[in-house]
């Protein structure tokens, strides 16, 4: 018996270490197409010393960062391919001179390393893209940057840090390829003219995937064991096989491609499942050995929780009235956007015709509408007039009807006039 224990000990510890360093890749590439257009422009860089510049564009989640990955991956694995990578994030590098210290210590230039950047932005900027420019082109390494969250460079002083990089990828005086990874599909539109002239206009645009089976595929990819791997050799074929039907049963059951589903919507983004695929594994032990319907049931309440509707149910009941107004033109307009004016004038209409609803200033509303916009519950169309009235702009929202629904539902003292016309059937 303790025989038995000890082999089963060990097959649940290889298993289990064997999926979760499996979880740890990137999964088989869905964007084809994507992957052989962004190589190809890699390779013209690193191999022929083409310069030019692209855009990576689309939502949280379909999968910018996993392409890019296998994409350098690729390129790093081809003999002959020698080249610089320079990484920024616009998260982290919040403006030029942080922008310009990353790259500084990134490429290695000496003279501007650690405490001996001392000089202004410009002139060490101007050190540094010299250095790049008088380089003798067919003995320069070529150099990669990639921008991630692109569209927060653009909020830097006068676009600098991006005119430069463009200019040099576009005058071809060094070979320099520039990849800029955003979630804006409209990201051309807040790039100034002289930054806009200089960009190639190279548009890569990947859209997200909520295909509940191609989910289940890839599940199934990071969790059966029948792929041969030296890792496996000295487990049991029989704990192999078991675990296999096991988990290939699981997978098929209504109840957890229900749980799937509804993760699928709430957050499709890959980082988010692979949380819940770690959560499932830490769960195995030598008491419980195969996932079990109750292991989706701990986890799946774990994450079941909704961090959108509990933003929502954090605002004030003011700034809650105007999401719904929000909530309702949307669904009036089937989706159309909408601007302050629009979203002022239904709740004024509300409270006129409610008399426990006290009618607010307008200045009180501006100020609740600005609060709902700096915490992104609502994001710009587009920016291309920046001398709009801001009472003008158009918003989408980026909450959903059940989701407003279900922050009004346990909002706690919310009045009953606001909850009605909140779950009440629009008119």
């Amino acid at each position: 018996m303790k025989m038995l224990d000890e082999n089963l000990e060990f097959d649940v510890k290889a298993v289990r270490k064997f999926l979760k360093e499996k979880l740890v890749s990137s999964p088989p590439n869905k964007h084809y197409e994507a992957f052989v257009e962004l190589l190809s422009l890699l390779k013209r860089t690193v191999s022929s010393g083409e310069s030019d510049s692209a855009l990576i564009v689309g939502p949280r989640g379909c999968g910018k960062s996993s392409l890019l990955d296998s994409v350098l991956k690729e390129l790093s694995n081809s003999e002959g391919n020698e080249y610089l990578l320079v990484k920024l994030n616009g998260l982290v590098q919040t403006d030029d001179n942080l922008a310009l210290r990353a790259i500084i210590q990134q490429l290695h230039v000496k003279e501007l390393e650690g405490d001996q950047i001392t000089g202004s932005f410009s002139d060490n900027l101007m050190f540094v893209l010299q250095s790049l420019k008088t380089c003798d082109r067919q003995n320069t390494v070529p150099i990669i940057f990639i921008l991630d969250e692109f569209q927060l460079f653009c909020n830097h002083k006068n676009q600098t840090l991006l005119y430069n990089l463009f200019d040099i990828s576009k005058s071809a005086q060094a070979p320099m390829c520039v990849i800029g990874v955003t979630t804006r599909y409209d990201i051309t539109e807040l790039l100034e003219k002289r930054v806009s002239s200089r960009f190639s206009h190279r548009q890569i645009l990947l859209m997200p995937n909520y295909d509940l089976n191609e989910r289940m595929s890839l599940i199934s990819y990071y969790f059966l064991l029948k792929k041969k791997s030296p890792a496996l050799r000295k487990v049991s074929q029989e704990f192999i096989k078991k675990w296999d039907e096991n988990t290939e049963t699981l997978l098929n059951s209504s109840k957890v491609m229900g749980y799937f589903r509804k993760q699928l919507d709430m957050e499709p983004s890959l980082k988010a499942l692979k949380n819940v695929l770690f959560s499932l594994l830490s769960g195995i032990s030598l008491s419980n050995p195969f996932l079990s319907i109750s292991n989706f049931d701990e986890v799946f309440q774990k994450y079941s929780i909704d961090g959108k509707v509990e933003y929502l149910k954090d605002l004030s009941a003011l700034e809650l009235c105007l999401v719904v107004s929000m909530a309702h033109h949307v669904e009036i307009y089937e989706g159309e956007p909408f601007n302050f004016e629009m979203i002022i004038k239904r709740y004024l209409k509300f409270a006129q015709q409610n008399s426990s609803v006290q009618i607010t200033h307008r200045p009180i509303l501006i100020k609740a509408l600005e609060r709902i916009k700096e915490l992104e519950l609502i994001i710009p169309v587009s920016n291309s007039n920046r001398n709009q009235k801001k009472e003008y702009v158009l918003y989408n929202l980026i909450v959903t009807k059940s989701q407003v629904r279900a922050a009004v539902s346990t909002y706690n003292g919310l009045p009953t006039e606001i909850s009605h016309w909140a779950l009440g059937n629009v008119v």
